[in-house]
This record gives C-alpha cells, structure tokens and sequence, in this order.
C-alpha cells in the first residue's frame, strides 16, 4: 500500500502560501493593484487602439460575437462600448480584484457586458398587502 511522506508543518504552510496567498501572481499580467503605472498605461492605450477599431467597423456587439448580419446596435451608439472606450476609471473599476486586466478582457467583458448576476434578482419577494384587503389600516 502506497502511503505519501508527511510532511512538515513548514512545508505544509508554504504550500499553503503558494497555492492561495501567491496564486493571483500565476497571470502574466497580473492582477491591476499588482501592475506598475507604466504598464497600466499601455494596456489603456492598447484598449484605446482596438475599441476605436472596433467602434468605427460599423458592426454591433452581435455581428462581433455570433456573426449575426445586421442585428443589433452599431458599437458607435453602444452607451455602455463607449463608456468603456472613454473612461479609463471605468475600464479599472470593471476589472474584479485578482483578475488580470488586460486588453483582451476588458474589450471582452464591454462586448458581452456580462457583469455579472442581477441583484434584484437575488433579492427576495417582498408582498406588501395587508392581512385584511378590505381593511387598508
């Protein structure tokens, strides 16, 4: 019967380090509080390069992302594209923490604009009648 070595609790507690202190630091990029300015910068002008592209092909989210013919709003009148294209507080507010922010996931996540679960969705079914319907008080 195989068994694995134990090991020590200095090993057990660097791997621990390792695996979910140090994992946001796997990306190449990294995540935006770990990134310098610098580089923050070019991702922005890569951002500004490609949705301008994007903006001024004349195509809407939809031809983009299903090949769908002359369905949808042309990026150019996109409010939400365009904020994103505009505003580089946006761009980085968008981004959740320990994601890496990039240019490919910035411009994805202002094509899909999935942002994630509804919260009013979530909330639960308040019925406000009162007990008696005939009697308001």
């Amino acid at each position: 019967m195989y068994s694995k070595p134990r090991e020590s609790k200095e090993e057990i507690i660097r791997d621990n380090e390792m695996h979910f202190i140090e994992g946001h630091n796997a990306s190449s990029d990294g995540p935006l509080k770990y990134m310098s300015r610098e580089r923050i910068d070019e991702v922005h002008e890569e951002i500004d390069r490609r949705m301008t592209e994007l903006s001024d092909s004349g195509l809407s989210r939809r031809e983009i992302l299903f090949e769908d013919a002359k369905i949808g709003v042309p990026l150019q009148d996109d409010a939400f594209f365009q904020l994103l294209r505009q505003s580089r507080t946006a761009r980085e507010m968008l981004i959740l923490p320990n994601e890496a922010f990039t240019a490919d996931r910035v411009i994805e996540k202002g094509l899909r604009q999935d942002l994630g679960a509804d919260p009013s969705q979530s909330m639960n079914k308040a019925d406000y009648r009162s007990l008696d319907p005939e009697d308001p008080f």
